[in-house]
């Protein structure tokens, strides 16, 4: 089976890993925002979520120079998406997802870009087990 990885196209928050981006995978058509929902140290495992978005709205996420202006269209483009998104759990060791699921848009909507102090409370160690149900 061929890994399945993230292609990013841009990063717009880093911490020892993506925590907001816009990328292709390996795997799937499509460009998607990707948004850090839960984060074990520990285990070196993420669960991220991925909104498909369109080319425009990179090309619009692109164009923005200023932090305040970026996470504004980011919570814009998180508001206004709506049916099913892709969770993926991510291995930071081999930087590939070694698991995926999917849910709605609306279940994660307060959680979507957020800081990686949010994904790494314990509340939010639920997406783990969401995403190995699949």
């Amino acid at each position: 089976m061929k890994p399945h990885k993230l292609l990013p196209i841009e990063i717009m928050d880093w911490y020892d890993g993506i925590v907001i981006a816009t990328a292709r995978t390996s795997w799937l058509p499509g460009v998607f925002l990707v948004s850090l929902l839960s984060w074990n140290q520990t285990k070196r495992q993420r669960v991220y979520i991925l909104i498909p978005i369109s080319e425009t709205d990179v090309a619009n996420i692109r164009s923005s120079s200023e932090w305040e202006a970026l996470t504004s269209r980011l919570r814009m483009l998180g508001a206004g998406a709506r049916g099913d998104a892709i969770l993926i759990l991510w291995d930071e060791t081999t930087e590939e997802a070694i698991a995926e699921s999917s849910t709605s848009i609306a279940a994660v909507r307060d959680e979507l870009m957020s800081h990686v102090d949010d994904a790494l409370k314990p509340e939010r160690q639920r997406w783990f087990d969401v995403v190995r149900k699949g």
